[in-house]
């Protein structure tokens, strides 16, 4: 019990420590550190807690109430599978610490409950996040109780265990199937990818509102029913405050955690080795000295770096892919509101107008959200060293890790932007005006992202979880991106006369200058902090 207590404390201590007694987290100043995780907490919450009102209102409407609860859960387990669905998978198989810890005379299962329980706890908190708006939400709009509250704070405790289980089968299948395989990293990724756009995919289609409907026949659908049996069972207890539902609930839960225990158990060591000793037959070559520039060096490398990492790989891309998902959805609504207005007898110029617009502002604040030099400089690690000691300028290095962050996000953007195109009526000075914008924010926004992990960075990482998903450059990253993507959006609702006197070209160059100014105040930063920052990693 004792080694399982010490693994447990450092796991942890790794995973929130940093926010506390790292380096960086001492100047920077505790209450610094709180202020912005209760900045980011409190928009998510916002987030959640808005588009739980809105399915509260529709089930209010017809008098389903009760079915608010399985809404927040079933969708708080969605964003919850989606977050954590390739952070518990590396967190057993991508984690640096196996060779270590199986040289120690430690039990393989003592290993796998400390990492469990590290899981654990990271899960519960992004739980915490989704949840709780919605649990508030179920409260205001069905009224509260005592029994309800009770059973509710456990439900937030124990509903971690189906994302938990779900993780650690995708990652042994995933792991299983790719670990003695010469592309093991790339398979990975995009098994991983197919999945994560299938979760999405229900997610977008929940999000449009049509999700109300499977409710109506006064039910609990048998689908949610057979794959959710967990949410079916704490909607019931809390919903009628009986205690057998909920010891059901509890039982399910564990049963959930014990099978994922086993998963990790049986498959932690073999397929940990597999990884660190596949051997892969390598055909000959003769030895060429072909020369080559150092900024298609540096490149290539980056790439190499990159879509060697399937953490990094999938956090950055899902972002270039929501903004295709977000074409397709906003295209679909702007020709539905158009034909609404047009049975109406109102004019559709208006509809277009607004819908255009939302767009225009919404590209780059998909496409910015998580860029890859987020993660550039803390994905290099202990190598940064090495890349500091060759002849290549500071200059090089940051243009190819700026310049391979826009390369990756711009095709998908402008695949955006011609689907989106493809559903409303355009001129050529729209058109323009939308490939620039997409251009120049995603350009700012890589720039930016590169600073702010010079002046973040997370080096000493154990698991690429960390220096991905969970460090502080991710989140300012994030946060700055929100707040710049949000002045625009601000002005558009709060000063909706200021769109209709200068016209919808003159807003478009209004958010232009915008986001020029954004781009040259990043360059600023990038040419007279960037090199400082640089130097002083170690």
């Amino acid at each position: 019990m004792s080694s399982l207590w010490s693994l447990t404390k450092i796991q942890l201590k790794q995973l929130f420590g940093r926010y506390v007694y790292g380096e960086k987290a001492k100047k920077r100043g505790l209450a610094t550190t709180i202020i912005l995780l209760a900045l980011i907490v409190a928009v998510v919450w916002w987030a959640m807690a808005t588009m739980n009102i809105q399915f509260a209102e529709q089930a209010s409407v017809i008098g389903r109430q009760n079915f608010i609860l399985t809404y927040g859960f079933l969708i708080s387990t969605i964003f919850s599978v989606f977050t954590m669905i390739y952070e518990v998978p590396a967190l057993f198989y991508k984690s640096k610490d196996y060779e270590m810890l199986a040289s120690l005379p430690i039990k393989n299962t003592t290993v796998v409950t400390a990492k469990f329980i590290t899981g654990y706890v990271t899960t519960l908190f992004y739980n915490l996040l989704f949840l709780l708006p919605a649990v508030v939400v179920y409260f205001v709009y069905s009224g509260v109780s005592l029994t309800g509250i009770i059973f509710a704070i456990f439900a937030v405790i124990f509903s971690p265990m189906f994302v938990l289980l779900v993780s650690s089968i995708l990652g042994f299948v995933v792991n299983l199937i790719t670990s003695k395989l010469k592309h093991k990293n790339v398979l990975s990724t995009i098994i991983m990818l197919l999945f994560l756009v299938a979760i999405f995919g229900i997610s977008m289609a929940n999000g449009s509102g049509e999700l109300i409907n499977i409710f109506v026949g006064g039910e609990i659908p048998l689908a949610i029913k057979i794959i959710f049996p967990f949410i079916y069972f704490i909607q019931l207890a809390i919903d009628t405050g009986n205690f057998l539902y909920f010891l059901y609930f509890v039982l399910i839960s564990l049963a959930y955690l014990f099978l994922s225990i086993a998963v990790v158990t049986v498959s932690y060591k073999k397929i940990n080795s597999n990884l660190i000793s596949t051997k892969t037959s390598v055909r000959k070559k003769p030895i060429t000295f072909k020369k080559s520039s150092k900024g298609l060096a540096l490149l290539k490398k980056e790439t190499k770096s990159f879509f060697g990492s399937t953490l990094w790989t999938i956090n950055t891309i899902m972002g270039p892919i929501l903004v295709v998902v977000i074409a397709v959805v906003f295209g679909i609504l702007t020709n539905s509101s158009a034909k609404e207005a047009i049975n109406l007898g109102e004019d559709a110029t208006l509809v277009y107008g607004t819908f255009k617009m939302m767009y225009f502002i919404f590209v780059p604040l998909i496409a910015g959200m998580v860029v890859s030099t987020c993660a550039s400089i803390s994905m290099e690690g202990s190598r940064i060293q090495i890349l500091k000691q060759l002849p290549i300028s500071f200059s090089s290095v940051a243009i190819s890790k700026i310049l391979f962050s826009v390369l990756l996000e711009l095709p998908f953007v402008f695949v955006a932007n011609i689907i989106y195109l493809c559903f409303v009526p355009f001129d050529i000075i729209f058109v323009i005006l939308l490939f620039v914008v997409s251009a120049i924010s995603i350009l700012a926004f890589s720039v930016l992202g590169l600073v702010i992990n010079l002046r973040f960075p997370k080096l000493n990482w154990k698991s690429e979880a960390e220096a991905v998903k969970q460090s502080l450059s991710l989140f300012v990253s994030m946060f700055v991106d929100m707040i710049v993507s949000a002045v625009p959006m601000a002005i558009f609702f709060a000063v909706p006369t200021l769109a209709t006197s200068v016209g919808i070209v003159g807003f478009e160059l209004i958010i232009l200058a915008w986001f020029v100014l954004l781009l040259a105040i990043s360059l600023v930063l990038i040419k007279f902090f960037g090199e400082k920052y640089y130097n002083k990693l170690s």
